[in-house]
């Protein structure tokens, strides 16, 4: 058996509860901590990175991904005047943008040193500057901005439409002069429901944007969406389709007893019993196993996908773009973090480290360092 990237998980875990001891302030719970892993194994992502890169085997590797995956024929279409298709990895997203590299860097680095300041709620950086408080109209508006009341069964003239549309600019002109929102939507709510079911509403359309939530860490710019899914399917997902790569030719049955995904129909299929009645119960387990780990697989690839594209946790196939990478670049991947895994950066007496000197940062500060390399 290959030895696998997954395998070095449970130590560096332990690991970064010291790093998460030392440093009390915005500490990443199980879902940051799984997207990142996802988005290493993402073909959107790597493939975003790949062309990023100034490396001539790194543009290599990209080209002969965009070969694998026909031109990004199952990537919805939508071309810039440049000829690049912002759906497609040839387009660098905002997301890779702030997020980057996640390879050569493990992930307590990644999350305290970068992806936090993400996650974490604009506010934080930009409400207590200093000046603000005396500078009252540059301060971060907090109620919402009514622009105006319309009924919207009423059909639009010319003159009324030229109208509604000078008075947004006129608002949006004087929100952008004096500070208004960092980040903000324009919605349409029906007056005409009562105040519950109106708040209700309103509650309902903002999850989508805030997605679960977690103390301080409700950013719009990253969040999660809402899920019931468990840590455990994120990590038993990642396992089986780490194995998977390792298969001259899939075999799922074979994958799934190696993997363990069904504990029970394993044990069914190792059992005495099993053996005397092998014409009911082998049958039954064989396709139990092959069913589960096809599933799992098949999430897996969607997860990392998905998160590529700033989505997480979505097991569903993607909304607008789907690509794969050739066996041979997903075993390339897994080498690369298994010898980074292995690095002395990233072992406990170096992480604990890392994490005395980054308490002491002031985080405003490096806040803004991020965002004046991001302009």
């Amino acid at each position: 058996m290959e030895p696998i990237y997954f395998n070095t998980f449970e130590e560096y875990e332990r690991n970064l509860a010291l790093v998460k001891a030392e440093i009390s302030e915005d500490q990443p719970n199980w879902l940051h901590y799984w997207f990142y892993r996802y988005l290493q194994i993402s073909p959107f992502y790597w493939a975003m990175h790949l062309n990023q890169s100034k490396s001539k085997e790194d543009q290599n590797r990209f080209k002969l991904i965009k070969k694998y995956n026909n031109n990004w024929e199952k990537c919805n279409q939508l071309v810039r005047d440049d000829g690049i298709n912002i759906f497609s990895p040839d387009y660098v997203s905002p997301d890779y943008i702030r997020l980057g590299d996640v390879w050569n860097i493990d992930f307590a680095r990644w999350w305290y040193t970068r992806a936090r300041y993400f996650f974490k709620h604009l506010s934080y950086f930009l409400e207590k500057q200093e000046g603000v408080s005396k500078d009252y109209h540059k301060s971060i508006l907090k109620t919402p901005w009514l622009h105006f009341g319309f009924d919207t069964r009423t059909k639009l003239d010319k003159k009324t439409l030229s109208n509604f549309l000078r008075g947004i600019k006129t608002d949006l002109q004087y929100l952008h002069k004096e500070g208004g929102y960092p980040r903000a939507t324009m919605l349409t709510i029906n007056l005409l429901k009562s105040k519950k079911e109106t708040v209700r509403a309103f509650s309902d359309f903002i999850d989508n944007f805030y997605g679960v939530e977690h103390p301080n860490m409700n950013s719009t710019i990253f969040s999660f969406k809402k899920t019931k899914l468990k840590e455990s399917t994120l990590r038993d997902c990642y396992k089986v389709y780490e194995m998977s790569i390792y298969q001259n030719k899939l075999n799922l049955f074979e994958l799934g007893i190696k993997a363990e995904v069904l504990r029970g129909a394993i044990a069914e299929y190792k059992s005495k019993e099993a053996i005397y009645k092998k014409n009911i119960k082998i049958f039954r387990s064989y396709n139990s196993l092959k069913s589960a780990t096809s599933r799992q697989l098949r999430y897996a690839h969607n997860f990392a996908i998905n998160a590529g594209a700033g989505i997480f946790p979505r097991k569903n196939y993607p909304l607008f773009s789907s690509i794969d990478l050739p066996i041979q670049e997903k075993r390339y991947i897994f080498d690369l973090l298994l010898k980074q895994a292995k690095l002395a950066k990233n072992q406990k007496d170096a992480l604990i480290d890392f994490a005395k000197k980054e308490k002491l940062k002031d985080t405003k500060k490096e806040y803004q360092k991020i965002m004046a390399e991001l302009d």
